[in-house]
């Protein structure tokens, strides 16, 4: 029950930062040529992305409660 455009405009923030550290963790392994040492790296990438989300929007979401 939901319109498309909406849907998809709520979903596009999610989707870019995946995307980006998809396409930082695919030019690494252009590099280094090792599974498991790229799929270390994109966890690490995803976590320290989602610290930095945190601390950068989580204050705001405080105040507006």
């Amino acid at each position: 029950q939901c319109n498309h455009i909406n849907h998809v405009s709520t979903q596009v923030p999610y989707v870019l930062t995946v995307a980006a550290i998809s396409f930082v963790t695919y030019i690494i392994a252009g590099f280094v040529q090792n599974v498991v040492i790229c799929l270390v790296i994109g966890i690490l990438l995803t976590l320290a992305t989602l610290v930095v989300l945190k601390r950068v929007f989580g204050e705001k979401a405080v105040v507006r409660k």
